[in-house]
């Protein structure tokens, strides 16, 4: 196909998306919507659709700059979906943990609560910048800073896969996938004003960092003390991901250990692999392992949690069997099933890493 055709193609997407935004923006809610899918109108969806069906054929067929573009469309269009209760005014959506984080932000605000003393404050903490310098109400304001928790997930996911493995036709896969959200699955994780799930899209920018640390060489852009810029950028990436919810930087802490130990494995059994050529990771996992060790361990709620799980263990006081049971059984009596509940969370993920295993089985060494 043409250079100027696809370009003209992706233009029109661009508009889809444009339309489907001021359509939106024309149509705000103005009352309870039980569900942001049914009340916007039909005509953004159909916006969306071609916006997203345009960005999927440039992204698979066209390479270079025309693939950028089709990333690129696909990306604003996804990003225009998460933003819907912003474009059409919401007030707020969610309720339980949202609410909760709401509740925070608020105190943060009053100046009854600092945000040092919140075991993950940086939603709130953004949220309250937003308040503070754009006068935007602490509703807006964590609406806004969901979204823009959001973006990363969409830039680093393909970047992570391009320092990875470098095949164009990789890349623009896993920018789809990344338009797909796999981490939300509205059972544990969601797209809302929840900072495990906030979290979550931060994610790939921790491990871009970790990736480019390994197979890029910093000789003349080296920080005083030999130090690389990349290992800089993995602490500090890390240090984001603290703040928003450790329980995503302990399973960075966890990864980058595992590189660790796969390191010193290979340094003992082999004298020549292509794994001795990376920089080790050993430095990372203790100092992102410290960093988390010492603003927990500065936490009254979290020493109080400890505390009351490991008196549970010693008491015998936590059973799994018990829990499950219950579960299962508050399931079957709306309707549902624990075989229904693992489809839900894992049956997507789990073709998605099928497509995956088998692109590295049969092609990634051609890539590589």
């Amino acid at each position: 196909m043409r250079r100027s055709t696809i370009e003209t193609t992706a233009a029109v997407g661009f508009l889809a998306v444009a339309v489907g935004l001021l359509v939106a923006r024309a149509n705000p809610a103005t009352a309870y919507e039980p569900s942001i899918y049914v009340g916007t109108p039909t005509v953004t969806w159909a916006g969306f659709a071609l916006a997203l069906a345009i960005a999927v054929g440039t992204t698979l067929g066209c390479r270079g700059r025309q693939q950028g573009l089709g990333i690129g469309l696909g990306a604003l269009t996804v990003t225009a979906i998460v933003s819907l209760p912003l474009v059409r005014n919401y007030r707020f959506t969610g309720m339980g943990d949202p609410l909760t984080h709401l509740g925070l932000t608020r105190d943060i605000i009053a100046g009854a609560t600092q945000p040092h003393e919140l075991f993950y404050p940086g939603l709130h903490a953004i949220a309250t910048v937003f308040h503070f310098v754009g006068g935007v109400s602490p509703e807006r304001g964590l609406l806004i800073a969901m979204v823009v928790l959001f973006v990363p997930f969409l830039v680093f996911v393909p970047l992570l896969v391009r320092g990875m493995a470098g095949s164009e036709l990789a890349v623009g896969l896993a920018a789809i996938v990344s338009w797909m959200v796999l981490p939300v699955n509205n059972i544990a994780t969601y797209m809302a004003v929840h900072t495990n799930s906030n979290a979550l899209f931060l994610v790939p920018a921790v491990l871009f960092a970790v990736v480019v640390y390994l197979r890029r060489r910093a000789t003349v852009e080296r920080l005083p003390f030999d130090i690389s810029p990349f290992s800089v950028l993995i602490v500090l990436t890390g240090f984001v991901l603290l703040v928003i919810h450790p329980q995503q930087m302990v399973n960075v802490v966890v990864l980058i250990g595992a590189i660790s130990g796969v390191q010193f494995l290979a340094r003992w059994r082999f004298d020549d692999h292509p794994m001795l050529e990376h920089p080790t990771t050993a430095v990372h996992t203790i100092s992102l392992g410290a960093l988390f060790g010492i603003w927990a361990l500065g936490n009254e709620r979290f020493r109080q949690a400890v505390t009351a799980l490991v008196t549970g263990l010693l008491a015998q006081d936590i059973g799994g069997s018990s829990t499950v049971n219950q579960r299962g059984t508050s399931l079957t009596e709306i309707g549902g099933s624990l075989s229904e509940l693992f489809v839900k969370m894992f049956l997507d993920k789990a073709i998605i890493a099928l497509v995956v295993s088998v692109y590295i089985v049969f092609y990634a060494r051609e890539d590589m």
